[in-house]
């Protein structure tokens, strides 16, 4: 290599990687032949822009190299270049052990990088760069950090320290000898690095980005292809843990290679799964934990679907509550509509499918999808089967962050039915049908619950022309389906209704149930024959009488909750049962009712009908919604839905004015009424603040001051004649630290009694 500037040619420069064939073949053209006339040329002129045919590119390439030949001397430009020369040389060298252990102390190398640093390295490489392409990149004269986008001088600094890093790494080859394994000596230090960088990491992750870690996991795992998900079950075996996936794909020995009966292909699939772990682990670390819910819910949609639109996280809010729970079919029907779910193929058949509102026969959508009849039947079934998979990256959210929904794992069953699922279209602007949503509920459920009904028929015994569609989907605890065969028992019930009745017959009910019973079944006959009751209602419009028995009326053309239902939107108000008895029989007499059959009628349709109290007073539960005046439950029911819609305790007060707009009583009796709770719903708090027993306050939250009642005696009182009340009010909260509802309420008290009077001008006279 020469040591004088005049003798450093272009080959020499081009043999180094300074500079490109491009650029080589310009300087050629415009007879520069080496860095000499290169760098005399800069000074002349201050850039390369006049040459013939030199882009922006090559300019700036040239520009770069003179400007470090401006700041070094010589003598440094010369051993720069012989030291990347022979890191090249050195690395081609390498054996295979070699290359795997400076790819493993890249990868070390990266994971220490920030977020930001991290992703530029990516973006370049396109994910963690292995060792001969990293060296010919980053040793090549012409290379910047700076040309990646989105970095700025400080991530430019840091990438090259990450330089500068590998290249002391690398020098330790340099004084092996033959008979030395560089390898081994090197190895442990990379383990205990490696390891302890993610060790230390991971342990310094609260519980809930833990749980996050292992869901994620769980998802990426399911998401892989068979043959990759096999070979991890090979593997680890059938109960492995995130933590022992981590542990194992993490150290220095192992590689995916290593499992047996895997290709290339499956060995790729699973270094990227590694990837996407390494870059779940890194966000994790920088989310904020009072913002982990919200963005864990942006990452899981980032990582699942590409190509999502510039202003996606502005988009992403809309799918949020007030109380930042995640409207999930609010999400997926963003995911829908924005092609990010489906095909426009699938999509059309998707909305035939699972939504309310298509008015496109099956025939239409085949002829718009140019789909043959049997095709189209063949397309159908396909995607039936397959449909939970599209929509299976809803298990890594945490159910936590979601809003309820009403369901639970807790209960025994739960109905979804077409109330249930309006609200949900309502309050989240879609339109999906109860078979999405048994989709959706299932796949959440899907280890603790059994679904019924969403896209099965009952049937009756050997008779197909008396085939239905089950009318709602149900969600069956498992333990209770596998104790009982509820296919067999609607289909049985089908089968009796679909005959002609004659006659009126009873069916003793817990008889009836036995023979679709296995023999465990005897210890769950109570959810058994709630959620049978349940089932009879909502599908066959059956009732279980006060006698325990399911009565097979003779064949008419209505039931007696829609009589009952008939007669109450005729009255228009609510009505004690009594009332309403008399009111179907003058109506009806042939059905010659009862007040026990009509109160268990109103009283097992919980979502259909309201009541008032312990009064015996129903009305229909659409009611709440077209007059606001009206409201269902108990006195401690609406003290409890008004306590539901804050995180703090609230002052008896203001639960009192709550409850006054809907029952008319006194605030003593509201009060008493919650104090008198016997299912422990309240807590109670200084200063009469009240809260609820099934929610968690912050502890600032529920320290309220007691009022002193010397404070507002007569005598002290007389000193505010003429006060603006308002004024008043700022007093004592400044003064003694009272809320500004303890002091209204004890003012109101008192006006209320003529102890004070409040004036026009809103003055108080004592």
């Amino acid at each position: 290599m020469p040591y004088k500037v005049e003798d450093i040619s272009l080959d020499d420069l081009e043999k180094t990687d300074w500079i490109s064939v491009r650029a080589v073949n310009i300087c050629k053209n415009n007879r520069l032949t080496g860095l000499n006339d290169i760098v005399s040329f800069f000074r002349k002129h201050g850039s390369f822009k006049n040459l013939e045919n030199c882009g922006d590119k090559t300019e700036k390439e040239l520009s770069e190299i003179c400007k470090k030949f401006s700041n070094h001397s010589l003598d440094v430009i010369i051993e720069e270049i012989k030291e990347r020369d022979e890191v090249k040389k050195l690395v081609r060298q390498f054996t295979d052990d070699e290359i795997e252990a400076t790819n493993k102390h890249i990868e070390y190398l990266t994971f220490k990088l920030s977020v930001r640093a991290r992703n530029g390295l990516h973006s370049l490489f396109n994910g963690t760069p292995q060792t001969i392409e990293l060296i010919d990149k980053i040793y090549s004269s012409t290379f910047s950090f700076r040309t990646i986008r989105n970095i700025g001088d400080k991530t430019v600094t840091e990438l090259d320290s990450f330089t500068e890093a590998l290249l002391l790494f690398l020098k330790k080859f340099q004084l092996k000898d033959n008979n030395t394994s560089i390898v081994e000596n090197i190895r442990p230090t990379i383990i205990t690095d490696l390891d302890e960088s993610f060790a230390k990491i991971i342990n310094e992750f609260n519980p809930f980005k833990k749980a996050a870690l292992n869901r994620h996991i769980e998802y990426l795992i399911s998401n892989l292809k068979i043959r990759a998900r096999n070979g991890i079950t090979q593997f680890f075996g059938e109960t492995f843990t995130a933590k022992e996936i981590i542990e194992t794909i993490y150290s220095y020995s192992f590689d995916f290679q290593d499992i047996k009966n895997i290709g290339s292909k499956t060995v790729s699939e699973l270094n990227d799964f590694k990837a996407d772990i390494s870059s779940f682990i890194e966000t994790l670390r920088f989310i904020e934990d009072d913002h982990l819910s919200r963005e864990y819910a942006k990452l899981i949609v980032k990582t699942t679907f590409s190509n999502l639109p510039i202003n996606f996280n502005e988009q992403f809010e809309t799918v949020f509550d007030n109380t930042g729970k995640i409207k999930l079919f609010k999400l997926i029907y963003f995911l829908i509509e924005n092609g990010h779910i489906l095909k426009q193929k699938e999509k059309q058949l998707f909305y035939y499918l699972y939504t309310e509102d298509c008015n496109k026969s099956l025939e239409q959508i085949g002829k718009e999808l140019d789909l043959g009849k049997e095709r189209l039947r063949q397309l159908r079934i396909i995607f039936e089967d397959e449909v939970q998979d599209y929509f299976r990256f809803i298990l890594s959210f945490n159910s936590q962050d979601l809003v309820t929904y009403s369901i639970s794992t807790d209960t025994c069953f739960k109905i979804i039915d077409k109330d249930f699922i309006q609200k949900i279209n309502i309050a989240e602007d879609v339109k999906f049908n109860i078979l999405f949503y048994s989709i959706i509920f299932g796949l959440f459920l899907e280890n603790s619950h059994s679904v019924l009904g969403d896209d099965e028929n009952i049937s009756g015994k050997g008779n197909y022309s008396n085939t239905i569609r089950y009318k709602n989907c149900y969600l069956i605890e498992k333990i209770i389906s596998d104790s009982f065969n509820f296919e067999s028992f609607a289909n049985d019930v089908n089968a009796n209704l679909s005959h002609r009745i004659t006659e009126t017959y009873s069916l003793h009910f817990e008889g009836y149930l036995l023979q679709f019973m296995n023999p465990d079944g005897k210890h769950y006959l109570s959810s058994i024959k709630e959620t049978c009751e349940v089932i009879l209602y909502n599908e066959f419009d059956l009732i279980v009488n006060n006698e325990g028995y399911i009565v097979f009326e003779r064949n008419v053309r209505k039931t007696l909750p829609e009589y009952t239902f008939e007669i109450l939107e005729e009255l228009g108000k609510m009505t004690k049962v009594e009332d309403i008895v008399k009111a179907i029989n003058n109506k009806y007499p042939e059905l010659d009712t009862n007040e026990q059959s009509i109160r268990a009628t109103l009283q097992r349709e919980k979502d259909l009908y309201i009541y008032i109290g312990r009064t015996s007073t129903y009305g229909l539960k659409k009611w709440e919604l077209e007059n606001k005046a009206i409201k269902g439950g108990t006195i401690r029911d609406i003290a409890e839905e008004y306590l539901e819609k804050f995180d703090t305790p609230q002052h008896t007060y203001d639960i009192v004015n709550y409850v006054k707009q809907y029952r008319d009583t006194s605030g003593t009796s509201i009060f008493r009424n919650i104090q008198a709770e016997d299912k422990n719903r309240f807590v109670f708090f200084e200063g009469g603040y009240i809260g609820l027993k099934s929610k968690i306050y912050a502890p600032s939250n529920t320290v309220f001051k007691r009022v002193a009642g010397t404070n507002f005696r007569t005598e002290v009182l007389k000193r505010f004649n003429g006060w603006d009340f308002d004024r008043i009010v700022t007093y004592y909260v400044n003064t003694h630290n009272y809320t500004p509802v303890q002091v209204i309420s004890l003012f109101e008290a008192k006006i209320q009694t003529g102890e004070i009077i409040l004036n026009d001008n809103n003055t108080i006279t004592i």
